[in-house]
């Protein structure tokens, strides 16, 4: 599949968001996956019965020790960097000041695109099975 582009209007502003090529995608999702697994293999879980915190307390915990083993800002800047605004290269200091909403948003539509099918094959029952070794 080709590098594709999706145009997508957040606050009255059009952004171009551009597919990562395949390598880049790739070293994305292991920062991504270094940041985030813990935290939802957390979220899963049953939390900690010992020190009474929920699957969810735990999860936090997790996702903010990860924060310091994962550049998260240059991570960011990176899932941003093929995402033009205006079909101008964000400022992205002066854009997103105060407006971390929007930055959320825009960062959820960059990885639906480029993660989505990716998202979805691992969800799917069947993949569940494989896992499980069914």
């Amino acid at each position: 599949m080709a590098i594709q582009q999706k145009e997508i209007e957040l606050n009255g502003d059009k952004f171009l968001i551009t597919t990562f090529p395949a390598m880049k995608g790739m070293n994305y999702l292991k920062r991504l996956t270094r940041l985030v697994g813990p935290a939802m293999m957390a979220a899963n879980g049953e939390g900690d019965v010992l020190e009474g915190k929920s699957a969810m307390q735990v999860a936090v915990e997790a996702l903010v020790d990860a924060t310091d083993k994962v550049e998260v800002e240059q991570l960011i800047l990176d899932l941003l960097s093929g995402t033009t605004l205006g079909g101008k290269e964000i400022n992205f200091d002066q854009y997103f000041s105060a407006n971390y909403g929007t930055l959320f948003k825009l960062l959820f539509e960059v990885l639906k695109l480029n993660y989505g099918n990716f998202i979805e094959a691992i969800t799917t029952a069947e993949m569940q099975k494989v896992m499980a070794g069914n």
